[in-house]
């Protein structure tokens, strides 16, 4: 029968759906976007603009964001964070407390990336696995992207990526 020769996918369903739980404990449904059954992005615009009560300004905030940053092993890539990215740091700790409730919660590991957008984000989970996470701090960003082989762009691997790398060598050898 075809259930027989088909793999039931519900138990990475049933997991999924822990791991989701877990993770609306920290962020409103509405900022969360499934790619697939492992694969989620959090839109943390909101969350991480929002100044921290606990500290008198931002100059203070950061400096204990520097601290528990090492705490949180951390991949930072290219150089090390400024003050302007006071907002990448408050998400990479929201991220350290969600993997660290996941895995006490469902006893799942996960790994993520912390980045200005998607593409970057997903580019940063993907250069540490399993089991960490990885930030693009904002200078960094376009240095990540020129170095990335055309076909490690998320969307264009595959048949379609090596498709697009053989007609740009032809037609744009400079950007293949």
């Amino acid at each position: 029968t075809r259930d027989e020769t088909k793999a039931s996918l519900r138990r990475y369903r049933e997991a999924s759906f822990e791991v989701m739980n877990v993770i609306r404990g920290f962020v409103p449904s509405r900022v969360i976007e499934r790619a697939s059954i492992d694969e989620v992005y959090i839109d943390a615009t909101e969350i991480v603009n929002e100044p921290s009560a606990e500290h008198a300004d931002e100059a203070a905030e950061f400096a204990d964001l520097r601290r528990k940053l090492t705490e949180s092993k951390t991949n930072i890539l290219g150089e090390e964070f400024s003050e302007h990215d006071i907002h990448l740091a408050r998400g990479v700790l929201l991220l350290s407390k969600i993997r660290t409730a996941v895995c006490d919660q469902t006893s799942f590991t996960m790994s993520g990336g912390v980045a200005e957008n998607k593409l970057l984000a997903k580019i940063a989970s993907a250069k540490h696995k399993p089991n960490q996470q990885t930030v693009v701090p904002h200078r960094y960003a376009a240095a990540l992207v020129r170095s990335l082989p055309f076909k490690k762009v998320p969307g264009y691997g595959g048949k379609y990526g090596g498709m697009l790398a053989e007609l740009l060598q032809q037609h744009a050898p400079h950007i293949a």
